[in-house]
């Protein structure tokens, strides 16, 4: 056991000699001996990680408990890296808590490999550090994906669609699913339906900045709604149009028949509109 601390300190002195001396680096170096001290009283590998979670991520104990029954390390030296890459990046202690919290695999992952790439990738477009720690902080599904794949075919879309880089990092910073929607199976299809529906690409434009969820349906589903809400009398040329279709995607089908059965018994177009609006917010 002592061995096994030893070669622990030797990485994290390490550590210490390659980074900037500052604060918070001295503050993960603290935490992470702490951690070593729970090694000795517990030498089980479960409770091992039971205890890095609550020590040194934040997590309650019921968390760290259920956590640790899909992510497992006798160690701290690669956990210990990857906090520390997180702070050195931008990365806040509650931002990096939640994003253990929602990705816990991310504690385990190559930080030269996954989200450094996805680092240099939004600094190339502009993005602030600060952003970029927003971004995968509240969507670490990000971390995931590719970025030959998914990441950048998804920025080079809407990039090509809004025809403004700022605009498009605009886009994402104010929806981060912008980069996780399906392009062949959702939204190439989607946007190219509209367009022959007689939705001016204006209006698209406005969707898939502001209510990129929309696009992100099954090209059956999305014409059976684009054409529910014609029959509603809605005029594709309009911003109802859009924002109708945005309501319907938006609300469970138990709930669309029953406002459908509200809509038929006559009320005008912009109470119509309105009662389906509601639906995003519950009403």
């Amino acid at each position: 056991m002592s061995s096994l601390i030893c070669k622990t300190l030797h990485h994290v002195r390490s550590s210490v000699r390659a980074c900037s001396s500052n604060y918070n680096n001295l503050y993960f170096i603290q935490i992470h001996l702490f951690s070593l001290s729970s090694l000795e009283t517990t030498p089980n590998q479960h409770s091992f990680t039971v205890n890095y979670f609550i020590n040194s991520c934040g997590f309650p104990s019921e968390k760290a408990l259920s956590t640790s029954n899909y992510v497992k390390f006798e160690t701290p030296n690669k956990p210990y890296f990857v906090l520390a890459f997180l702070e050195n990046h931008g990365f806040t202690k509650t931002q990096i808590s939640n994003l253990v919290r929602k990705y816990p695999p991310v504690i385990l992952c190559d930080p030269e490999k996954t989200p450094l790439l996805k680092f240099q990738f939004f600094k190339s477009k502009g993005v602030s550090s600060t952003d970029v720690a927003k971004i995968l902080s509240s969507a670490p599904t990000v971390l995931k994906r590719s970025m030959e794949n998914q990441i950048i075919p998804s920025f080079n879309f809407f990039k090509s669609f809004i025809q403004s880089e700022e605009e498009t990092i605009s886009a994402i910073k104010r929806n981060f699913k912008l980069l996780l929607v399906d392009l062949q199976a959702c939204a190439l299809p989607n946007v190219e339906f509209l367009r022959e529906a007689n939705v001016l690409d204006a209006k698209n434009l406005f969707m898939l900045k502001f209510m990129s969820g929309a696009f992100n349906s099954t090209s059956d589903r999305f014409r059976k709604i684009v054409n529910e809400v014609k029959k509603l009398g809605f005029n594709p040329s309009k911003l109802n149009f859009v924002l109708a279709v945005h309501a319907l995607k938006s609300m469970s089908k138990s709930t669309w028949e029953r406002k459908l059965r509200f809509i038929r018994s006559g009320v005008c177009l912009r109470m119509t509109l309105l009662w389906l609006l509601g639906s995003i917010h519950g009403v």
